[in-house]
């Protein structure tokens, strides 16, 4: 056998992938090396059209590709992917004390909010979850605020007359939780109600 030397070439990975269809394709080349020494070996010689016999153990040839660049961009999802895990796992404790704020809130409004009936004195129809707010309860909240009561003295005496303002100046919440709170209210009753379109929001039970 004749003596031999070993020759290391590096090519992208695309190029790569090129001869390896190649080689799936022709049948004269039986792996990347020999496919590489007929290349070479017809440049050489000047017999690109012919087929050269080559034996595939003459020389040893090995294709080495450059990860670096791979690696890097590795190292850097993972460190992207840790970061990930870390902000989810603050939003899980962020959700576990907002749910517990929201469940407080949720259940000192059910305790405390008005329970009023949709009947009239003429009893000729019920009145609607609005009207029931204006002429049963703001009606009475204004006329206590015409002899000098505020929202904040409804928040500190704990009564708050369903109004959804002095419920926020008692827990001292914002507007997200406080509408969180609300929501969980509703889901206890299909007979509370918010009503959000007069001077105030006001939440009630209809008896």
């Amino acid at each position: 056998m004749a003596e031999t030397t070993q020759v290391n070439v590096k090519v992208p990975v695309s190029m790569k992938q090129d001869w390896e269809k190649y080689i799936e394709e022709h049948e004269e080349a039986t792996s990347l090396s020999h496919l590489i020494r007929l290349s070479v070996q017809r440049e050489v010689s000047g017999e690109r059209g012919s087929n050269v016999d080559i034996d595939p153990e003459d020389v040893e040839l090995d294709v080495d590709v450059d990860f670096t660049q791979l690696e890097s961009k590795i190292d850097n999802i993972d460190s992207k992917l840790d970061e990930l895990r870390s902000a989810v796992h603050s939003l899980e404790a962020a959700e576990l004390t907002d749910t517990e704020d929201v469940q407080e809130i949720a259940d000192k409004i059910y305790d405390t909010m008005p329970r009023r009936s949709a009947e009239t004195e003429s009893r000729e129809r019920d009145l609607s979850p609005r009207e029931i707010a204006r002429m049963k309860i703001i009606d009475d909240v204004e006329m206590r605020m015409d002899r000098g009561q505020s929202l904040k003295d409804f928040a500190e005496q704990e009564n708050f007359y369903g109004l959804v303002e002095a419920y926020k100046l008692y827990f001292e919440t914002d507007d997200y939780t406080m509408q969180r709170a609300l929501e969980r209210v509703q889901e206890y009753s299909s007979r509370v109600h918010v009503v959000d379109d007069l001077e105030y929001t006001v939440v009630f039970e209809q008896e």
